[in-house]
């Protein structure tokens, strides 16, 4: 089921890539009538979403298999022990795949303040669950269940690759029709590098606003799963603790995005604000 939600991803997120990309070539090439470049897009185009495709699924396995060597070197991730606290947290996590008919994640801990949690791996058979010591250290138990529930449902909804495969895509994407377009052009050095680095800076913004649409989607739906999972309240004491914290910096640095409390900005923000999530759950919660 994990997998074909994965090729389900996939499709999408080529679809979505090869429309704005023939958007933007047909908008880019508008102001020509040339017969050239008219002959030159009507022989690229059929081409656009294999190729998107194909460089998608190369790219999202590629980051999907490096990112968690890099996290554990990065932040020096330790395996939970037999802390009390970390026992409570790893037999969450093992009840709850058991309740979820998943295998369990390799729970592991790094070193910071600030509560925070993420998931990476490419499904559900190597999923991790890296929960912060601030999590560990000072969540009560209904907000350390909540943590737990939100970041398993990324896992058990397969969110991990889906978003990985679109990130992918958006990557190939930028650099590959950038380099198509100063090639319809016909940019010449030093002009095409400058060229390069805008179009490629353009695009793959252009690319990120449905991937960060579809990832605010996955986190409200991940804490519905928590709320559903464990009642609402401990997850929205969680989200007003660290909305009111004095400590606002991001655990994971780079991260964040993968975080439970993600940076919110704007229309690429992956997160949604903690106000709007807290809101939405105490709006679930009034219609149980």
């Amino acid at each position: 089921m994990v997998w074909i939600r994965a090729l389900l991803w996939l499709l999408l997120s080529a679809f979505l890539l090869t429309v704005e990309m023939v958007l933007l070539i047909s908008l880019a090439l508008l102001p020509f009538s040339s017969n050239g470049l008219a002959y030159s897009l009507h022989t690229l185009l059929p081409w656009l979403p294999l190729l998107v495709f194909g460089l998608s699924l190369f790219a999202a396995l590629f980051f999907g298999l490096l990112t968690p060597l890099v996290v554990q070197r990065g932040l020096d991730l330790q395996q939970l022990g037999a802390m009390p606290r970390e026992r409570f947290a790893s037999t969450v996590a093992h009840e709850l795949a058991q309740r979820l008919g998943m295998p369990t994640p390799q729970l592991y801990r790094f070193a910071a303040e600030a509560p925070n949690a993420f998931v990476l791996g490419l499904g559900q058979q190597r999923a991790w669950l890296v929960l912060s010591s601030g999590l560990l250290q000072s969540a009560s138990d209904a907000e350390l269940r909540a943590a737990i529930a939100h970041e398993m449902a990324h896992v058990y909804f397969g969110d991990m690759l889906g978003m990985q495969l679109l990130l992918g895509t958006s990557i190939v994407s930028a650099f590959t029709l950038a380099q198509i377009l100063a090639t319809l052009f016909h940019a010449q050095q030093p002009f095409r590098s400058l060229l390069l680095v805008l179009l490629q800076a353009l695009i793959f913004l252009f690319a990120l606003l449905p991937i960060a649409w579809l990832s605010r989607r996955r986190e409200y739906a991940a804490d519905r799963f928590a709320a559903e999972q464990y009642g609402a309240a401990g997850m929205i004491s969680l989200l007003r603790r660290r909305a009111s914290s004095i400590t606002q910096d991001d655990c994971c640095g780079p991260l964040a995005a993968l975080a439970t409390f993600g940076e919110s900005r704007g229309i690429l923000a992956g997160h949604p604000t903690l106000e709007q999530r807290i809101s939405a759950l105490q709006r679930q919660d009034l219609m149980r």
